[in-house]
């Protein structure tokens, strides 16, 4: 810290040195190379020279939420065993409906979660996962 009374932020005072190169200093992404990861959601800032609405590029400099594909992966793999979707014989002592309730829940949580991503339409391959593991689980013996 200076003698002046001042705050001195960023990595350099930490001992990490310079940001490296499409970072910025606080280790953060550089707005539109990469997404920044925030509560779950991939943080963008928009940009397109095309999107012109009223005579300018009402796109850029616009934050978009997306949902990471990483995330999608992951909930799909809990439907998932040998790459494909398989029963859950958890559940399946559970009466039809309780099977059915369950695998609404567990989806719904996550759609509800995302739903203010502009992509949201990327967990349709959870929902097919989702459902043909259901449909397995339904008609396991």
């Amino acid at each position: 810290m200076p003698g002046n009374g001042h705050v001195r932020f960023g990595p350099e005072v930490a001992g990490k040195g310079p940001a490296p190169s499409g970072h910025l200093a606080g280790g953060l992404p550089a707005p539109r190379s990469q997404p920044a990861r925030f509560l779950g959601y991939h943080v963008r800032v928009q940009h397109c020279n095309t999107k012109i609405t009223g005579g300018q590029r009402t796109a850029n400099g616009g934050i978009a939420l997306r949902v990471p594909p990483d995330m999608v992966r992951a909930q799909c793999a809990r439907y998932r065993k040998h790459g494909k979707p398989w029963h859950r014989s958890r559940l399946q002592n559970l009466d039809d409906y309780d099977i059915v309730r369950t695998y609404g829940a567990e989806f719904r949580g996550v759609v509800n979660y995302y739903l203010l991503a502009q992509d949201v339409s990327r967990l349709h391959d959870l929902q097919w996962n989702a459902e043909t593991s259901m449909l397995k689980t339904l008609g396991a013996p």
